[in-house]
């Protein structure tokens, strides 16, 4: 099935609100075995699985999600794992996620961490699977993404377990990882987290 339900007319052109011209042919061509997507930009990919959901062409996804994982690597991990599950690419966000939670450190290095939507981020800060050395690189990898231009980021801040968290890490170093435009939007929040993550320490510490 292409798409949902047209009203009937004597149109002899179809017009589909939202919907990208260019990558709507490729599609077409994809469905009918005149083109192939080994050599497409990932971009590309992103605008023709866009298309190919919204209008249910599961055959042009398919083709997309093999394609992709084929070439899955860590330097487009972050930007891949911020819409692929958006756009019914699941094998390839299953993937995607195993290796950002594997290697989520290195993933931290490249840029498409840096460009990842704080809801993806936040995904991903969730993941029970998520492995790093302790809380403090999770929480160096949140801070570098912030200092990078999020203008949002309260709710990746509340994923970080600061309680795990040294008491003179959290004192000395936290609050001072973000640069000084970020601790604007985010000082009171993080001061927040902080103060809260060493009351729960010290209660910890008296029960036992």
């Amino acid at each position: 099935m292409l798409c949902g339900s047209f009203m009937e007319s004597s149109d002899r052109k179809l017009n589909l609100q939202d919907v990208d011209g260019s990558a709507f042919g490729t599609a077409s061509d994809l469905c009918c075995g005149k083109t192939q997507c080994l050599e497409m930009e990932l971009d590309e990919m992103r605008a023709l699985a866009s298309v190919a959901d919204r209008l249910q062409m599961t055959a042009v996804v398919s083709a997309l999600d093999e394609t992709v994982m084929r070439h899955l690597e860590m330097s487009v991990c972050g930007e891949v794992l911020s819409w692929s599950g958006e756009l019914g690419l699941r094998q390839l966000e299953e993937a995607t996620r195993k290796l950002a939670t594997d290697r989520f450190e290195e993933l931290a290095k490249t840029e498409g961490f840096m460009r990842m939507g704080e809801k993806a981020l936040g995904r991903l800060l969730d993941d029970d699977n998520l492995a790093a050395r302790n809380e403090e690189a999770v929480w160096e990898a949140v801070a570098g993404w912030m200092r990078n231009g999020a203008v949002q980021g309260h709710g990746v801040v509340g994923k970080v377990r600061f309680p795990l968290m040294g008491d003179k890490y959290l004192v000395s170093l936290v609050v001072g990882m973000v640069g000084e435009e970020d601790r604007f939007h985010h000082k009171e929040w993080i001061e927040g987290a902080v103060a809260e993550a060493l009351r729960a320490r010290a209660a910890l510490r008296e029960g036992s």
